[in-house]
């Protein structure tokens, strides 16, 4: 399965196409942009991956919110836990 940001004008047939392919909404921005998890072989005609041009400005920022996590950087190995020896916890 593939997680998606997805567009559409008609979220509750967008959310019941995606849940019949055997998907699953993940999260739901706005009216017009959530997540999903998508099996690789859906044909999703009721969703797009493309941003209409007039997506109001919510949706917009909520998409680059979304997107703007993979640029975050990766943490190295395992968390380090708060009574580790020689660290010191947040205050």
């Amino acid at each position: 399965m593939n997680e998606l940001l997805l567009y559409t004008t008609d979220a509750s047939k967008a959310h019941a196409e995606i849940e019949r392919s055997g998907g699953q909404v993940r999260q739901v921005f706005t009216p017009h942009v959530f997540v999903a998890a998508v099996p690789d072989d859906a044909a999703l005609s009721s969703s797009s991956l493309e941003a209409p041009a007039d997506l109001d400005e919510v949706s917009r920022m909520m998409a680059e919110a979304w997107k703007s996590r993979a640029s975050k950087p990766k943490s190295r190995g395992e968390p380090i836990p708060w009574d580790t020896p020689g660290f010191e916890p947040p205050c």
